[in-house]
């Protein structure tokens, strides 16, 4: 047997010296070369099958240097630009050490989306070798090749881009059938792909990619809608950095998807007032019409959610292009499209929640005035809508408004319709000047009957103004019955309830005629509530003091009363009434010697200058 092991020493060591005596006779050779041969190959090497030699070493750097070769040694000037980005490309996306797999919510939550992550530098160069490329179907081929090898983020939806602008390029260039069809195919493939992609980036961006938004990405009208059912829209107390904007989310996906925005939003805002128009109408907002200003920011009309969404979409864009669009949908204009009347006052409505009252005059040349009257004749016909009258704005102009009312209440005042008969009538008369006896008498005891307290309030604190309605026999039992309706129903359990009480009390000191009230029952109300100053203050009023009334209240002791009278001071209207209560409580609290409550109040000086014309004040042990 051969020892192996010892031929194997041998043999390696002839191996050795064979190797290195043929090193030996190259040495002189390799002294001679240049010190750059020893990275590169010498040129000849090149003829023939250059590829396999010069494939690993272009790219986008030295791509032009090979180019002015390409005739010698025979080689495409497009593939030298192709393999010279594949080279590039590779080179630097493994420079990113990013998975090109981002496939959960939270690892594509985690890539580089925003543009400027771009390497603006990098996508400029490969931008311009691809448009370098004479055969458009290589160079769509290669822009594929460029997207796929990109992860996921703001360059792969820039490449996709690229892929969409050459493949359309190839299609509109392409004669031959077959090849068109294959461009086609492409050219609608990567759009598809570019506009979810990009769509999807809007989102991320944006914090707002959850899977019912991301599942929506192909369909833009739907995701736009459902963009604008965020909470931020209806949210206005959020902070700004904390609501998404919406709007521009909403033009940038249109644009993605060659989408006309405005054609968009128009669309939404006639969905979104349609939507309102069967909630009721206030029509309590004609009343007193000259608080216009009120509109801006007070209007119960506008609270709805779809309100909010109308007056936000609008907000964006040209607010001089929105307001025309809303006088068009309200009627106001000429080129009108058809809604129903209460879509138009929405309309109009809305344009307040959008734009200031000077904004509004200046943009569309009309008076305040002029606004004032297309709105109020827009709430009446709305109105008189529910009660089947019919009208124009035309028509309501024209038409004489006592004769108006008279018909109304004949037809409507006894049936089910009778409340919104009652509101019509009564601001038909408000708003133009109707001072019949006859026509309030019967409106004030119709709300009376069907228990309108909060409509008949608002009416007897507007006939306040009217001088030749003061004298209206059925006024005091109308004050009498607000109040005393306000006082059954409160209680002091919680400060909203105490306010409601002291409201009735200012609307006793509001009433102009208060000795016709019954004031000894108003008092026994005030004192089972709890506020005997009002309830003192009710028996001052009257013509005929209840002594015996009085002193019950008074009673409850000095310090009940003047805490009493420090917690109803800054919630009541001052009167001369006001100063004989706290003259009561004063002497309550020195016939009791209790000084001292009042040393921190804002009424110590007015008490000192009472005892000082009592008595001397040292003896009452205040300092002053």
């Amino acid at each position: 047997m051969y020892d192996y092991e010892t031929l194997s020493l041998i043999l390696d060591e002839a191996c050795k010296l064979e190797e290195n005596s043929f090193l030996d006779k190259l040495q002189y050779v390799i002294e001679c070369l240049p010190s750059i041969s020893a990275t590169r190959l010498a040129f000849h090497s090149l003829f023939g099958e250059p590829w396999h030699i010069i494939s690993k070493e272009l790219d986008v750097n030295n791509v032009d240097e090979w180019l002015l070769l390409s005739n010698i040694l025979k080689l495409s000037p497009d593939q030298l630009y192709a393999v010279a980005l594949q080279n590039t490309i590779k080179v630097y996306v493994s420079s990113l050490g990013d998975s090109k797999n981002a496939n959960t919510l939270k690892e594509k939550s985690r890539c580089r989306w925003g543009p400027d992550e771009i390497n603006k530098d990098m996508m400029d160069t490969v931008k311009n070798i691809l448009t370098k490329i004479q055969d458009l179907e290589s160079t769509s081929a290669l822009a594929t090749y460029i997207m796929k090898e990109l992860p996921i983020g703001a360059e792969k939806v820039l490449s996709l881009k690229f892929c969409v602008s050459f493949t359309d390029e190839w299609l509109q260039a392409e004669k031959e059938p077959s090849n068109y069809k294959k461009a086609k195919t492409a050219y609608f493939k990567f759009k598809s792909l570019y506009e979810r992609l990009a769509t999807e980036q809007v989102l991320f961006l944006y914090k707002l990619a959850t899977p019912e938004l991301l599942n929506l990405c192909c369909e833009p009208e739907k995701l736009i809608t459902e963009l604008y059912q965020h909470p931020s829209v209806l949210d206005s107390t959020l902070p700004e950095h904390l609501r998404p904007d919406i709007n521009s989310m909403a033009e940038q996906i249109a644009s993605i998807h060659q989408l006309t925005i405005e054609d968009l939003k128009v669309s939404l805002v006639c969905e979104w007032l349609e939507t309102n128009k069967t909630e009721d109408v206030d029509m309590t907002m004609t009343l007193g019409f000259g608080n216009i200003h009120l509109l801006e920011h007070d209007n119960k009309q506008l609270d709805g959610d779809n309100f909010k969404r109308v007056a936000y979409v609008l907000r964006s864009g040209d607010i001089k292009h929105n307001i025309a669009f809303l006088l068009g949908y309200s009627g106001t204009l000429k080129n009108s499209v058809s809604m129903t009347s209460v879509c138009q006052l929405q309309a109009l409505l809305c344009m307040f929640d959008m734009a200031s009252i000077e904004e509004i005059t200046k943009i569309t040349s009309m008076t305040l005035e002029e606004i004032r009257r297309l709105i109020q004749n827009q709430l009446y016909i709305v109105n008189l809508e529910k009660l089947n009258i019919a009208m124009t704005a035309k028509s309501f102009e024209d038409c004489n408004k006592e004769k108006l009312a008279k018909s109304i209440w004949k037809n409507h005042s006894n049936g089910k319709m009778a409340q919104e008969a009652a509101i019509i009538v009564s601001s038909l008369c408000f708003d133009y000047k109707i001072y019949s006896f006859t026509m309030w008498e019967a409106v004030l005891a119709k709300m009376k009957n069907l228990n309108m307290m909060k409509e008949l309030e608002h009416i007897l604190l507007h006939i306040i103004e009217i001088p030749s309605l003061d004298v209206l026999p059925s006024l005091p039992s109308a004050w009498q019955t607000i109040i005393v309706s306000i006082l059954n129903k409160s209680s002091v359990n919680t400060d909203e309830e105490r306010d409601e009480c002291l409201h009735a009390f200012n609307l006793i000191q509001r009433c102009p005629d208060v000795l016709s009230l019954d004031l000894d029952l108003l008092a026994k109300h005030f004192h089972h509530l709890e506020l005997p100053v009002c309830a003192i203050s009710c028996l001052l009023m009257s013509a005929v003091v209840n002594n015996k009334l009085l002193q019950s209240i008074l009673s409850i002791g000095a310090e009940k009363l003047f805490n009493s009278f420090l917690l109803t001071r800054t919630k009541c209207i001052a009167s001369a009434v006001s100063y004989e209560v706290m003259v009561l409580i004063f002497q309550l609290i020195m016939e009791e010697n209790l000084s001292h409550i009042v040393e921190k109040s804002p009424y110590k000086d007015a008490y000192c200058e009472y005892v000082q014309q009592n008595q001397n004040c040292l003896q009452n042990g205040i300092s002053y």
